[in-house]
């Protein structure tokens, strides 16, 4: 989250969590690897869980179910987030991926499941959007796999402050990864699925494919393992990256 949406305590000592969804909303929870839905009015909500009010046929209880087990919830519709700071602008309307808010994507769950829809927000663990259908979800990011979008720019050709300087002196763009962008990579997942394409950009907690119809960012907290061609080891790229980029700027 940006600096005007903090996730420490408010006064009351609640976490500022930064979910669309409040206290004293009803949801219904689908959890990865259950059938059945929970259900139930929130009745707290903190950093890794919160607690849902339920009434079932005997006497009522709650349950407090784990954030980190969520796929998604169903909830009614709100206005996001950052729309409710009074610190919001209109720049504050973008996401961390390449692709934008209004437009239609694909989630790919760990499961092996489904779902399209138009993204309205995205916050620090979610993704907020609304099917075709009208319904309205919080998808959390850890449940998902990838997702697919239409074509954009690779962020480190627009972010980059020395990419023109780096290809000037024939430096190719590196990942964390032994392969770079450019490179040919499939990306196999534990649920047996796999996906294909050429490497176009990386960020901390993904990487963006180019396939032959549409481009799919790949979660990097989901993948089993890539497969690519021989690379050699990269002990010392960071640290000769930063030479690098040090270089460049004293050079200007």
């Amino acid at each position: 989250m940006g600096k005007n949406y903090s996730v420490d305590r408010d006064k009351k000592g609640r976490y500022r969590h930064s979910y669309v969804f409040m206290r004293g909303t009803n949801v219904e929870i689908k959890l990865l690897g259950h059938e059945s839905l929970l259900k139930g009015k929130v009745s707290t909500i903190e950093e890794y869980y919160c607690v849902l009010d339920v009434e079932g046929d005997d006497d009522p209880y709650q349950v407090t179910v784990n954030f980190a087990e969520i796929k998604y919830i169903r909830h009614q519709e709100f206005v996001s987030v950052e729309e409710r700071s009074s610190n919001y602008t209109a720049d504050d309307k973008k996401t961390s991926f390449v692709f934008d808010i209004g437009e239609k994507i694909a989630c790919a769950f760990k499961d092996g499941k489904g779902m399209k829809g138009f993204v309205l927000s995205e916050g620090a663990y979610y993704l907020y959007i609304k099917t075709e259908k009208g319904k309205f979800y919080t998808i959390m990011k850890s449940a998902l796999s990838y997702i697919l979008h239409d074509e954009h720019t690779a962020l480190l050709e627009t972010n980059d402050f020395y990419t023109e300087e780096m290809k000037a002196v024939g430096y190719s763009k590196p990942t964390e990864y032994v392969f770079s962008v450019g490179d040919q990579i499939t990306v196999f997942f534990a649920n047996g699925k796999s996906v294909a394409g050429l490497v176009l950009d990386e960020s901390k907690y993904w990487v963006l494919l180019q396939s032959e119809k549409l481009q799919i960012t790949v979660l990097k907290g989901s993948y089993s393992y890539f497969k690519h061609e021989v690379h050699e080891s990269k002990p010392y790229l960071y640290v000769s990256n930063k030479r690098l980029k040090k270089i460049l700027r004293n050079e200007k």
